[in-house]
């Protein structure tokens, strides 16, 4: 199907759920920046801003970055009933009169309004994504997804790691629908005297161990065993510290546990931090405790640091650090076989040094956001398929 408009670049529209810090909204601003750069007339919409980031995320940016207001936090259920029904309106209106000849969506709620009311308004390429497992997903929401999905409302659904492809398949999606792309990070230039500047900060002893996770401070992210195993780390190695980036609701619960635990004057909790790259640099290693993911783009932003990494064995990870070949991967839920393995990253510097230079060829040679618009522009705009036909991956 050639959708290239009489040779034009297809208009493309972005459409994600709500606005807050995560890893689907990471990959949806990413593909835009990279579609405006590559010249595609790219416009981004969410169903709501929940975090009031609208106007951050504009700043800066030449594309429009829509919030459609189908709900608000601060609304009673029957005024956002009537959001929703004036949100379904608005973007249809939107569909029609900005006659887009490509909608890609980015989580099960954005598939299934952005697919349906795309089809009815008639755009030809209808591109959906799963990222992994939502808390608390109502069971006739995943029944709908997969009907939307297997009915053709959805060309196909993006899966963003093996694991996620399995989940996919027992949801009851039809396997031809499915196309695995791995999600991918921009790379960055690292500054090794901001890093320097940051590990003085946060440490000041630099003869000290610095660890580090990144992640928001939920009960998914599981930072309780990352304390737990800290606290064991910390008997051996009584000048470790952790660093927790993230907000989070957890936050009060956490400090409580660390005071509990012993360890409040070894945890710093940094917040949300925007120099995540120089950060990861100056880390020692890098531990990710969550009880599940998708494909986290800060594993794969640790990869492209360069850093050791451990993490627990959920969806994605696995795939991510090649069965263990580039990171140290723990049973989740296990804070002894964690603290383990933060040891062994400290007792064996060399086994540390290999695992992080591994990493980042792996990283280079699969997760960069090159590689992951490699795979969606051959769904995008298949008229670009002749350069980019080696970056996706059908399962059949």
């Amino acid at each position: 199907m050639d959708h290239s408009h009489n040779g034009l670049k297809p208009r493309i529209l972005l459409l994600g759920s709500q606005m807050t810090t995560g890893g689907a909204q990471r990959v949806l601003l990413d593909q835009a920046d990279w579609l405006h750069q590559h010249g595609y007339p790219v416009e981004v919409a969410f169903l709501y801003d929940r975090d009031g980031l609208q106007d951050r995320w504009q700043t800066g940016r030449d594309f429009p970055i829509l919030n459609l207001r189908f709900r608000s936090l601060q609304a009673s259920g029957l005024q956002n009933a009537l959001s929703f029904m004036g949100g379904l309106f608005r973007l249809f209106r939107l569909m029609r009169r900005r006659k887009y000849q490509v909608i890609e969506t980015f989580t099960h709620h954005s598939n299934l309004i952005g697919c349906l009311l795309g089809w009815a308004a008639g755009i030809p390429v209808r591109i959906a994504s799963h990222h992994g497992s939502i808390e608390r997903m109502p069971v006739w929401v995943n029944r709908l997804h997969s009907w939307m999905v297997n009915w053709g409302f959805a060309d196909k659904l993006v899966v963003v790691s093996l694991d996620v492809l399995r989940q996919s398949k027992e949801e009851g999606i039809n396997p031809k629908r499915l196309v695995i792309i791995p999600n991918g990070v921009p790379d960055v230039d690292r500054n090794s005297q901001n890093a320097a500047k940051i590990r003085e900060e946060i440490l000041s002893d630099h003869s000290g161990v610095l660890i580090l996770s990144i992640g928001r401070l939920t009960y998914q992210k599981a930072h309780t065993y990352l304390l737990k195993a800290f606290s064991t780390v910390l008997k051996q190695h009584p000048n470790s510290l952790t660093a927790l980036a993230g907000e989070g609701p957890l936050l009060g619960d956490l400090e409580t546990e660390a005071n509990e635990l012993g360890i409040r004057n070894k945890v710093r909790f940094l917040g949300v931090r925007s120099d995540i790259p120089d950060l990861l640099t100056a880390s020692d290693f890098f531990v990710l405790s969550s009880r599940w993911e998708g494909m986290p783009l800060v594993l794969l932003e640790a990869m492209r640091a360069g850093i050791p990494i451990a993490a627990t064995d959920v969806h994605g990870i696995r795939e991510a650090l090649d069965d263990g070949k580039c990171g140290l991967i723990v049973p989740t839920e296990d804070p002894a076989a964690l603290a383990d393995a933060m040891l062994r990253l400290i007792h064996e510097p060399e086994l540390a040094k290999q695992l992080g230079q591994a990493a980042r060829r792996r990283f280079e040679q699969h997760y960069t956001l090159q590689k992951m618009m490699e795979g969606y522009m051959a769904l995008l705009d298949p008229s670009s398929a002749g350069q980019v036909e080696g970056g996706i991956r059908k399962i059949a």
